[in-house]
């Protein structure tokens, strides 16, 4: 409500009106009928409705991307195919260990594999494997 955060049905703080909560929607509230990304939550209009404002931010374009992810290491050749498998692996830490001598089979296990929900992880996989050809 207006001034007001209701935190359970016993506790209600005063926001102070410089305070702004910011929250992102990866799914846009639509989920993803495939069921590869059951760990993003569907946001109803119930939910979504109560936010002042909201704004659609596009990710970057592919070659802007690719050119980010050479500018913090990651091997020219590669990076084209990782902004491929972007939906599931947007990593910039997977990169930068690249650029610090990392072998990007191995960093890519270690910084994007593990760091994946265990049950979308056999979909990454396939993706890794036409993405990468690993």
């Amino acid at each position: 409500e207006v001034d007001t955060l209701v935190v359970s049905p016993e506790e209600t703080l005063v926001v102070p009106s410089n305070i702004r909560f910011v929250a992102t929607a990866n799914t846009s509230g639509l989920g993803d009928i495939t069921g590869r990304h059951a760990s993003a939550k569907v946001s109803d209009t119930a939910f979504t409705s109560r936010w002042n404002a909201t704004y659609t931010v596009a990710y970057l374009p592919e070659k802007a991307e690719a050119r980010l992810l050479v500018n913090a290491g990651a091997p020219v050749e590669q990076a084209e195919q990782a902004v491929r498998c972007a939906k599931m692996t947007r990593n910039v830490a997977w990169a930068r260990a690249c650029g610090r001598g990392e072998d990007p089979k191995s960093a890519w296990a270690w910084r994007v594999m593990t760091s994946t929900p265990e049950h979308d992880r056999h979909a990454l996989r396939e993706l890794t494997r036409t993405c990468f050809n690993w």
